[in-house]
């Protein structure tokens, strides 16, 4: 669910009113998770600590000499080892070049803006939970979800009112690999029927609300008035220009990143994210997404998946 959910809070909360280069490159050889905050205690991360982002010298912390290592290794003057490379890829190209020194170089004088993880925790992942292995499908009513929603982003138990969502079903399949990575796809035709109907449903809704929150201030108009007092000429002028084109993106795009589990049912599925997880139950052909540690939307959960055989 995390494409439908990602389309979810889109509507609601939008509509709702390198110096140097060098030819040597050498690939890393092991991917591990990053940790959001540099700070963060390593007993609460899912899995063990491996080193630190820039620390190509493995002395626990990134300065200059890092950088330096890395510079004498692509003029190939040293040779770092496999885990050093690891460390070593501080702009996740998945390739070791001076790039990756010179980021660091401009972290430690206080000059890169655009990289975030230098000096945080690489750590490896626990084993993954092999009964997740597969193909599950959950077909949700995503207008049931957002008749749920939408009194909380528009902050008014007024709005429940007008804008009523049809019911429409939409169906995702997720499939999780052994190698720590998983795929989401989305049914297209039942994605574009929910879509059209939200723009419908919504539109006409959100205008309804608006006639009369503005009449509450004391103004009588109808909705042909006021969409004339907004510059619209029609409806589906204000409900395309509401909803533009790449609003939604390709919904039928499958969406590929990395998972991981930990023992005591933790599912993290943004593959840089350890601060953020879902808890989660697997029986025999059901998987269900019970709610995430941070309490957001729990009008969403359980979210239940039954697997493709």
């Amino acid at each position: 669910m995390k494409k439908i959910i990602s389309v979810l809070m889109v509507i609601t909360m939008v509509l709702s009113l390198g110096v140097f280069s060098a030819s040597a490159e050498e690939e890393t050889s092991v991917n591990y998770w990053i940790a959001e905050t540099p700070d963060i205690d390593p007993d609460e991360l899912p899995g063990t600590v491996f080193g630190y982002l820039g620390d190509a010298d493995r002395n626990t912390f990134v300065n200059v000499k890092d950088a330096t290592a890395i510079q004498k290794h692509v003029a190939g003057i040293i040779t770092l080892d496999d885990s050093a490379l690891d460390l070593s890829d501080v702009d996740f190209s998945e390739n070791i070049n001076v790039k990756d020194a010179t980021a660091i170089q401009k972290w430690v004088a206080g000059l890169l803006f655009d990289n975030s993880f230098i000096s945080h925790a690489l750590y490896e992942a626990y084993e993954l939970d092999e009964r997740l292995f597969g193909k599950w499908e959950c077909t949700t009513d995503i207008g049931a979800e957002m008749n749920e929603l939408l009194p909380l982003f528009f902050d008014d138990p007024k709005i429940s009112k007008y804008i009523k969502i049809r019911s429409c079903m939409v169906t995702e399949t997720y499939e999780f690999f052994d190698d720590y990575s998983y795929c989401i796809t989305t049914d297209e035709i039942s994605a574009n029927k929910a879509i059209d109907i939200i723009k419908s449903d919504f539109g006409y809704g959100l205008l309804d609300y608006m006639v009369a929150v503005t009449k509450e201030s004391g103004y009588d108009v109808t909705p042909k008035e006021l969409l004339a007092a907004m510059g619209y000429l029609s409806m589906d002028e204000y409900i395309n220009d509401m909803f533009p084109a790449d609003l939604f993106g390709d919904i039928s795009e499958p969406v590929v990143s990395f998972y991981r589990t930990t023992p005591d049912g933790k599912l993290y599925l943004d593959e840089y994210s350890d601060t953020v997880y879902n808890f989660y139950t697997v029986e025999t052909d059901t998987f269900t997404l019970t709610g995430d540690n941070e309490n957001l939307m729990p009008e969403l959960y359980p979210i239940t998946f039954t697997k493709i055989k």
